[in-house]
Parts: structure tokens; C-alpha cells; sequence
């Protein structure tokens, strides 16, 4: 016989009132945890969280051992660990009780680690239960300035392929530059991997399938703009070569060359200042524009191209759904140069695999709503700009390089930010952030050359949460035009202090604090300390500020886009210089940069510190570097 609803719920009623009897014997003898005693065992979910954005989603998970009631049941409430506590909104589905911060529901005001706990009540039955955990929330990423709202050009099928992507390189303004070396003011870039030679004589290419298919080089096209992070297949019969069961799907629009990923679905391009292949390494760049067209896109929402400026995303644009074998365009365009990569996904699947030495066929069955293989034809991106405006001038006069940024923490202000500026003569120095009447802010310095010459530029800025973003440029010197003498009597001008900065031998240090309770005697956590020399030969105002690159232990991985090198501060120390006396500071590294730092050491990476002097009097601003790698914690 099948119980009645009633037979049900009085049974489930009866369980969870023996199961509150059974808690509150076990917690009355002292043996059951909180969960058990409680009746409810909670458990936080994993969050991902960055400062100044507001979080929504799943924070807890419940199981109540009577059988999960209806969701009114439930009250629960989310104290998130930085002075704010917020009710959940509880959801009850096939037996999973969920609680949810509904969004947009909270919102914390800086990165760190926070300690959120989950409490969940059932009045009903008298059961509770709660959890505990450590949430790191994220520093909000830099970005290269505001962007705005993008323009989008899309269509599909044909003319509508093609008069999309004219309307785009329209929109962009100026000629084809493919025939131009070197950055131009304006303009637009193309790339139709017809160029590409398919016997195997193509410069930096392997052979797939001969005569057929190759794989490029990554920088084949960095005379366009573009460098590859890893590199992509070329095909001159649509695929057929290497999977037969593409057959009519890439007829190509400019043929007779198409290009797809292999071994995979995605591909990343970089944007770079147009140069020949095979050059000095690339210089990074931005655009403000970039499309492409694909061939065979049959599921919407899929195919689609992210513009990142540094690590933001500032866009994502889908390509629209056409027939099969049909084309297909999309691409957007910013009011000015922000983006600085763009990742591609095609489809849902690969064409192909490809070891370097064998191929295998991909996805060879008929397309359905869920398996779409996508290749694709032309490119077009706006003209390359540099990350931050040309520096120029003449050698022995004072230059000034500036490089603007955003950050996506609506909190953030210029004093949460350093920045620091290498010349590319050997020389470093710091940088002063200001916020601009247009939003954001900019990281400026100054800098004399004593020689004539090129030089290449980077500008750093680094939020003292750990974001950090570099911008490169170039500096032109030109020789000096001589100038008068000036006459004997006039005054010298006070010049800046001048410092230097040292690390002396086992500059890190460990020292276990004791704390006393009663009679009892305990050694408390380790505070570590990073310890440096400061001298100026004038009196001054000292500000020491340490700085940790984390690098992954193979360099060259990290340049192609696999683990990206970490930046973060580790603290900072203020001091009053006397004159030309040596001064011993001790930097004590902050929880947080603690943390990051053994995370860092335990995936073997090499934490890179940089220590910079900021001495300031009434004369100006000395300044000073020192570098020094840590391998391990004692």
C-alpha cells in the first residue's frame, strides 16, 4: 500500500523528533560535535570573491539527518566577517536545502581574508546547526583605462558576413595598414591565412598533413599585430585531410585558406606592435578593435571572442547562428585603445589533434544541439597603439613617460596605489598616481638620459592588495643641443637626496612570540620580518615599500599564457634618515603577503622581492632599489 502525503510528513516529523532527542542526549554527556548536537550539519561552499564587487550566489549547503523539510521552514543567516550580518533566503530541491545570498547582497570593501560563517535555525523541531570558514577575497583587477560600452558588428550568412565586417573596419576608419611596417596613426590590421605556404616552406611552421595543413608559427602574423600563445592550424582543403567527417561544413569567404586550434577549441592572440616575424620579443600593445569570422556556426551563445585589457574582461561578443557551412561575423569596437588580448572559442569541440608528429580527427558525427565544430576565416583588428604614450626628447633634459589605468574596485583612490617606472637605461624610479578628471588614474614620472638612443620603457603600477599592471612604450632620445655655460656666479641648485638601499645577509627573519596565560607559557605564531640598509647623505623621511613578484619556474611557460606571473606587496616601513648614517629598518610582512608568499614557495615558484627608498625633505625626493629572491622560510 502507498502511504498517504500525511502518513509521510507524520513519519518525517517523528524521525526528526527522535533525532532532536538522540542530539540532545549525546550533547548532554559532552561526546557530540556541534553539527551532531545541533540536528543540522552545515557546509560553506566555495566563493570566489573580489573587492568592490557585489557577490551573490550559494554560500552553504544543509543536511538534516529527519529528511529535508519545505523551504519556510528555515531561517538562515550569513554573518560575512567584515562587521556586516545579512539574512540567507533558504531553497529546498530534491532534497538539497541550499542558502543563498541573493545578489546584488553583499559587497566587502577590501581584499583579505574574511571569516564567514552560515547559521541555519529550524524553530520548528529546535535544530540548528552552522559553519565556519576562511573566504580570501581577491584584490579587484587593473585594467588599461575605462572602456565604455563597446559597438558591436555582427551578422550571418552571406552578404550579411561580409557587410558586417566592412561596417566594422569602417567604423574603425583609415586604410588596410597591412602593407605598412611599423605602428601607424590609424587604420586597421587583416589577416586571411592565405599568405600561409602549406608545403611545409612557411617560416617557423610543422607539417600536419603535407600540402594541406601546417602549423603556423606564433609570431606569423606579429607583422599584423598579432602574436599567437600557442599555435594554430592552417588548411587549404577545409579540413578534409585530417577529418574526413567535416565534409562541406568550412567552405571558405576569402579562399582558399581557413584556421582552427587543434587539440583543443579555444585560442588566445595577443596584441602587439606590428613587427617582422622572427624579430626581437614582442612589444605589447593595444587595440580598440577586433573580429573575425567564422564558418559552420550552428549553436548560438558558443562561438564566441573576450577582450581582456591586462586580466579584465571589458567585452564578450557572440558570433550569430547561421545555416551549415554557412559564415558568420562578429566583432566590437571601444572608443579607444584598452584591449590588449582576446581569447577565441570555436564550437564545442575540436577539428582535430595534433602531437607535434601525428594527427587524430576530432568530433566526426552529425552536429546536434549540443556538438558544433567551428573554424575561421579573415580577421580584422583596429590599428595597434602603444600601452602608454611615446616618451620623447633630447639627452641631458628631463623626460616624463605617463601610462593611465582603472582599477575595477569602486572604493579604490591613488594613495592605494605605487608605481614605479624602468627606463631602459639601467635606471629605475617611482612613479606619482593621480586620479584623471576622466576616471582612473595615472602613474607619472620623470627621468634625465645621459645618452642618445631608443630605449623601451615599462610602467608599473601595483595596488598595494597585489593587482599589478605593466604598460610598455618607447623612449626616443635625441642628442643634445649645447647650451651656455651658465655664469660663475650663480647659485647652485639644493639638489634631492641621494640614497642607496642594501639587504644585508639573512635579511629575512622569524621570531616566535611568547604569550603567557596563568602559569602556562606558549610560543605564539611567527611574525617575519624583512630587514634592509637606508642611507642619504642629507636628513629625510624614509617610506620602504616591498614588492613580490611570484614566477613560475618555467619563464617560458608563463610568456605563452600558461601561469601568469602573481604580484602583491608584502608591507611597508617608515623611518627618519639623519645624515650619512646607516640605518637598519625592519619591515614586518603583513598576514596576507605572508600567506601568498608560502603558497608561492609550496608550488615551487620563485618569490622576486623588490624594495624601493622614497627619502623626501625640503630638497625633493631621493630614491632607491634593492632585489633579493626568497627560496624558503626557515
Amino acid at each position: 500500500m502507498v502511504p498517504s502525503r500525511l502518513t509521510k510528513l507524520a513519519r518525517r516529523d517523528m524521525a526528526r523528533t527522535a533525532g532532536v532527542l538522540v542530539a540532545s542526549l549525546l550533547f548532554s554527556v559532552g561526546v557530540a560535535d556541534r553539527a551532531v548536537a545541533s540536528g543540522l550539519t552545515v557546509t560553506a561552499a566555495p566563493l570566489s570573491i573580489v573587492e568592490g564587487q557585489a557577490f551573490s550566489g550559494t554560500v552553504a549547503t544543509v543536511a538534516d539527518p529527519a529528511g529535508a523539510g519545505v523551504a519556510s521552514e528555515y531561517l538562515a543567516t550569513i554573518v560575512w566577517g567584515d562587521g556586516v550580518t545579512t539574512s540567507g533566503t533558504v531553497t529546498v530541491s530534491g532534497g538539497l536545502i541550499s542558502i543563498i545570498a541573493l545578489g546584488p547582497s553583499h559587497t566587502y570593501a577590501e581584499e583579505g581574508s574574511y571569516l564567514l560563517t552560515v547559521e541555519v535555525f529550524d524553530p520548528k523541531f529546535s535544530t540548528s546547526g552552522s559553519s565556519s570558514t576562511t573566504i580570501d577575497v581577491a584584490d579587484a583587477p587593473l585594467s588599461a583605462a575605462l572602456p565604455g560600452a563597446p559597438a558591436t558588428f555582427s551578422g550571418a550568412g552571406s552578404p550579411a558576413t561580409g557587410n558586417a565586417m566592412s561596417a566594422f573596419e569602417a567604423g574603425i576608419g583609415g586604410a588596410n595598414d597591412n602593407a605598412s611596417a611599423g605602428e601607424q596613426s590609424g587604420g586597421f590590421r587583416t589577416v586571411n591565412w592565405d599568405e600561409v605556404r602549406l608545403d611545409g616552406s612557411d617560416p617557423g611552421s610543422t607539417t600536419i598533413a603535407a600540402n594541406h595543413v601546417v602549423a603556423i608559427a606564433d609570431d606569423r602574423f606579429a607583422g599584423r599585430g598579432i602574436d599567437l600563445r600557442a599555435p594554430i592550424a592552417v588548411a587549404g582543403d577545409g579540413f578534409l585531410s585530417v577529418n574526413p567527417g567535416v565534409s562541406g561544413r568550412f567552405p571558405s569567404l576569402s579562399a582558399p585558406n581557413i584556421a582552427a586550434p587543434f587539440s583543443g577549441n579555444t585560442v588566445a592572440f595577443d596584441i602587439v606592435a606590428p613587427a617582422a616575424q622572427g624579430g626581437a620579443t614582442s612589444q605589447p600593445a593595444l587595440t580598440r578593435g577586433f573580429g573575425a569570422v567564422f564558418l559552420n556556426v550552428r549553436i548560438p551563445n558558443v562561438t564566441s571572442i573576450e577582450y581582456l585589457s591586462g586580466d579584465t574582461v571589458v567585452g564578450r561578443a557572440f558570433a550569430p547562428a547561421g545555416g551549415e557551412g554557412q559564415p558568420s561575423f562578429v566583432g566590437e569596437l571601444f572608443a579607444s585603445p584598452v584591449v590588449t588580448s582576446v581569447v577565441v572559442t570555436l564550437g564545442t569541440a575540436q577539428i582535430l589533434s595534433f602531437d607535434g608528429t601525428n594527427f587524430a580527427p576530432g568530433v566526426e558525427s552529425s552536429e546536434t544541439v549540443s556538438n558544433n565544430l567551428v573554424a575561421m576565416d579573415d580577421l580584422a583588428l583596429a590599428e595597434p597603439a602603444p600601452e602608454a604614450p611615446p616618451v620623447k626628447g633630447t639627452v641631458g633634459a628631463a623626460v616624463q613617460a605617463t601610462a593611465s589605468f582603472s582599477d575595477a574596485d569602486p572604493n579604490s583612490n591613488a594613495s592605494h596605489f605605487t608605481a614605479s617606472i624602468d627606463w631602459g637605461d639601467g635606471s629605475r624610479g617611482l612613479a606619482q598616481v593621480g586620479a584623471i578628471p576622466s576616471g582612473g588614474f595615472a602613474a607619472t614620472g620623470g627621468h634625465t638620459y645621459a645618452a642618445s638612443g631608443t630605449y623601451a620603457v615599462a610602467i608599473t603600477a601595483q595596488d598595494l592588495g597585489g593587482a599589478r599592471l605593466t604598460f610598455h612604450t618607447t623612449a626616443t632620445i635625441a642628442a643634445a643641443v649645447p647650451t651656455p655655460t651658465p655664469p660663475p656666479s650663480a647659485a647652485p641648485h639644493a639638489s634631492a637626496p641621494r640614497c642607496s638601499l642594501t639587504v644585508p645577509s639573512h635579511a629575512l627573519t622569524g621570531i616566535g612570540l611568547a604569550t603567557t596565560k596563568g602559569k602556562h607559557h606558549r610560543l605564539g605564531p611567527t611574525v617575519w620580518r624583512l630587514g634592509s640598509i637606508a642611507r642619504c647623505d642629507q636628513a629625510a623621511t624614509a617610506l620602504v615599500t616591498a614588492v613580490t613578484l611570484l614566477r613560475p619556474a618555467r619563464k617560458a611557460h608563463a610568456a605563452r599564457g600558461g601561469v601568469k606571473p602573481e604580484g602583491f606587496s608584502l608591507g611597508r616601513v617608515r623611518a627618519n634618515l639623519s645624515a650619512n648614517a646607516s640605518t637598519r629598518l625592519a619591515l614586518k610582512i603583513t598576514a596576507q603577503g605572508l600567506a601568498k608568499l608560502r603558497s608561492g614557495l609550496a608550488r615551487h615558484e620563485h618569490p622576486s622581492v623588490t624594495l624601493s627608498l622614497a627619502a623626501t625633505n625640503g630638497n625633493g625626493t631621493g630614491e632607491a632599489f634593492a632585489d633579493l629572491t626568497i627560496t624558503k622560510l626557515r
